[in-house]
């Protein structure tokens, strides 16, 4: 394979929360749930010296305070098997391996992506929990790589301060219509554990 002409950039913490600013890129808030979403406005497709195609990765980061113990909302994102009951566009998960804990390692998924259904296999890690769950890809239809995390951390009410991080790069390029509609997607995920974290 050629070489890249220039490489992407993981996601990092968003310097923009809490302050206003707009570094990063454009925020936006819902005010309904309070979710902010912090992206890189621009996603270039790029090329190799021999002219052929390659796809940047698409980066998000998101925030929302969740009305639940950190505690709470850590057993309902461990609880990998019931994702399908409140993340509409998880519709198979399935535990391949555990870790010596009893906790998900591997798993199988079945999603609604881009319009088509999607499967893929996530590892987990659990090097810094209950603060951090993060995972990588390890196989996959579609996507060349997903990388994501997330962050719990407790709020100055009694709650859960959550950062959402995910970094997807697809086989082939999306177009922008696509993209946004990809977005939407994702920030409709910290929602839904908002949503059910507060129910349960």
């Amino acid at each position: 394979m050629a070489p890249l002409v220039r490489r992407s950039r993981s996601v990092s913490w968003c310097p923009c929360w809490g302050s206003g600013s707009t570094v990063c890129g454009p925020c936006s808030t819902g005010a309904s749930s309070r979710v902010r979403s912090c992206r890189n406005p621009t996603f270039p497709i790029l090329t190799t010296r021999s002219g052929r195609m390659q796809t940047m990765a698409e980066t998000a980061t998101e925030f929302t305070t969740i009305e639940a113990s950190p505690s709470h909302v850590w057993d309902i994102v461990v609880d990998i098997e019931r994702y399908p009951e409140w993340a509409r566009d998880v519709k198979e998960a399935v535990i391949v391996e555990r870790d010596d804990q009893g906790r998900p390692a591997k798993v199988e998924f079945r999603a609604s992506a881009l319009g088509r259904s999607t499967h893929y296999t996530l590892e987990y890690d659990y090097a810094e929990a209950p603060g951090v769950l993060a995972w990588k890809m390890v196989k996959g239809d579609i996507q060349r790589s997903i990388t994501g995390a997330y962050h719990f951390s407790p709020s100055a009410d009694g709650g859960t301060d959550v950062r959402y991080d995910l970094v997807i790069e697809l086989v082939v390029p999306m177009p922008g219509f696509v993209k946004r509609r990809a977005e939407v997607r994702i920030l409709n995920t910290l929602k839904e554990l908002k949503v059910r974290s507060e129910e349960t």
